[in-house]
């Protein structure tokens, strides 16, 4: 059966839950695919963390995973949002610890360095036709800031091992909303923002598995 690599993160900060963590938890069936998971803590430098993008990239060749599908978790965002873009800076106030804040990735590189996922090896448009089928809202235009945090860390690690190892498979990078779960106790959380379902969740990598080229 051929094998799709999701990657997600551990809950962090007031949330109760991540909804990329939770997935890996729950039995999702996506017709002809099975699911395999990466699941990092949110850290970047500390606290042993290594590079995910490099474990990333020889997961998804060990298993010979036809796409690749990262998932991160947004507070801010509209809907599910697709990433394309990555850079050589880590600042973020709220989250990041002193020994993480306003530093680059890479010292090889300048702190204005970006990286371009290929979207050309997914169907865009088809992806995002779906999504207004299945009524899964998402923000029409594709996103180039993926916030200088966790998420944005692990694109640009990614794209960088993609590159080294000049590795060929389909990726994609996915801002996923909030779960009702994990605001719960969180009194000034906006709840005019959308939330997600692990439902929501299964029928998004259902469409993903079926339009990467």
């Amino acid at each position: 059966m051929n094998k799709i690599l999701i990657t997600g993160f551990e809950r962090f900060g007031v949330y109760k839950e991540n909804i990329t963590e939770i997935i890996s938890r729950k039995i999702l069936e996506l017709p002809n695919y099975s699911l395999e998971y990466l699941i990092f803590p949110v850290r970047i430098f500390s606290n042993g963390a290594e590079n995910y993008g490099k474990q990333i990239v020889a997961k998804a060749k060990e298993i010979n995973a036809k796409a690749i599908i990262s998932l991160g978790m947004g507070s801010d965002i509209k809907g599910l949002r697709v990433e394309s873009r990555a850079v050589n800076w880590v600042e973020n106030a709220k989250y990041c610890i002193p020994s993480e804040q306003r530093r680059v990735i890479d010292n090889s590189l300048s702190s204005k360095a970006a990286l371009d996922i290929d979207l050309n090896k997914w169907n865009i448009p088809k992806i995002f036709s779906a999504f207004t089928e299945m009524n899964i809202t998402y923000e029409p235009k594709i996103s180039t800031d993926a916030n200088s945090f966790c998420c944005n860390a692990l694109m640009f690690r990614t794209l960088q091992a993609i590159q080294l190892e000049d590795c060929s498979i389909p990726y994609i990078y996915l801002h996923l909303p909030c779960s009702r779960h994990a605001i719960e106790g969180i009194s000034d959380f906006d709840e005019k923002k959308h939330l997600i379902s692990i439902y929501d969740v299964e029928d998004i990598l259902t469409i993903l598995a079926m339009h990467y080229k």
